[in-house]
């Protein structure tokens, strides 16, 4: 099991979007771990494959029913496109 505290998501938020900013170009590619917010909550998740410039396929955990700052990869896969 994997906790991550609503204080670390925070951090981890900001450092994506100040890498991305610093980069001032795409620095996202295979194996590169991101965070995608889906209806008003953040799920980590890591690319498996580009297909543009503007769209990720993405292996994402899932939240822990009981925490929803906890994360778990999730007994099937969820392989989401995501921007």
């Amino acid at each position: 099991m994997l906790y991550i505290s609503s204080n670390t998501m925070l951090k981890f938020k900001q450092s994506l979007i100040d890498i991305l900013e610093l980069c001032k170009e795409k620095c996202i590619n295979v194996g590169t771990w991101v965070a995608v917010v889906y209806q008003n909550n953040w799920y980590p998740g890591e690319v498996t494959h580009i297909l543009n410039d503007e769209l990720y396929t993405v292996n994402f955990m899932k939240s822990k029913k009981v925490n929803i700052n906890a994360f778990v990869w999730p007994t099937s896969v969820d392989v989401q496109d995501a921007e």
